[in-house]
C-alpha cells in the first residue's frame, strides 16, 4: 500500500491531516514511548486478536491522538479491513441522523475489530453522554480492541460511569501516560 493510500483510508475515516501525516518512526525522537510502543505496532496483529484495549492520555493531546491514530494505520497496514476511527460527537452524530452505509454506521463502528475513539472528555451534551455510556459498555461487552484517547484523565469525573470503569477493569484496560503503561484502576 502507498502512503497516498493509506493517507487516504485515513482521510476517509475522518482522521485530520495533522494526525494522520504524522510518523511515529520518523517523527518521534528516541524515547521510552517509542521503544516501547514500536514492537507493539510491529506486531499489531497480536494487539488487535488479544483484544486488548487502552486508554492513552498524554500531556500533549495531540501527541496521543497521533498514538492512537498509529494504531490505526498499523492495523490498516496489516489487512485488518474491519478498523475504524471516530470522536464522542460523530458517535452521537450517528445515532442522532440514523446515518445509513452498509447497515447501520454506529453498529458498524461498534463491531469493529478495532476502533480509535479520540478526543474523549468528561463534559458531554446529555445525548452525547447517553451515546457514550452505552457504547463503552457494549464494546467492552463484546470484548474487541479499543483505542482511547482521552483529553483528560481517565479517572476524571465524568469520563466514565461506574460500570464502564467496572468492565475496563474486567478485561484488564491499560493506560499509556508519560509516565508508562499500567493496568487501569
Amino acid at each position: 500500500m502507498t502512503k497516498k493510500e493509506l493517507w487516504h483510508i485515513c482521510l476517509s475515516n475522518g482522521i485530520p491531516p495533522l494526525l494522520y501525516k504524522w510518523s511515529f518512526t520518523q517523527d518521534l525522537e528516541d524515547c521510552w514511548l517509542k521503544r516501547k510502543l514500536t514492537p507493539v505496532f510491529d506486531d499489531v496483529d497480536s494487539f488487535v486478536r488479544g483484544r486488548n484495549v487502552w486508554y492513552i492520555h498524554m500531556d500533549d493531546s495531540v501527541l496521543g491522538s497521533r498514538v492512537g491514530v498509529t494504531f490505526f494505520k498499523a492495523a490498516i497496514l496489516n489487512d485488518w479491513h474491519n478498523v475504524r476511527y471516530t470522536t464522542i460527537e460523530n458517535l452521537a452524530g450517528y445515532q442522532l441522523e440514523g446515518w445509513y452505509e452498509n447497515g447501520d454506521v454506529y453498529t458498524n463502528i461498534l463491531n469493529s475489530d478495532l476502533v480509535v475513539v479520540d478526543k474523549i472528555k468528561h463534559k458531554m451534551e446529555d445525548l452525547q453522554r447517553k451515546v457514550w455510556d452505552k457504547f463503552v459498555e457494549d464494546r467492552l461487552l463484546i470484548n474487541k480492541s479499543t483505542i482511547l484517547v482521552g483529553l483528560v484523565a481517565h479517572n476524571r469525573q465524568g469520563v466514565f460511569d461506574n460500570r464502564a470503569v467496572d468492565l475496563l477493569q474486567d478485561v484488564g484496560a491499560k493506560i499509556l501516560t508519560e509516565n508508562g503503561i499500567q493496568p487501569i484502576c
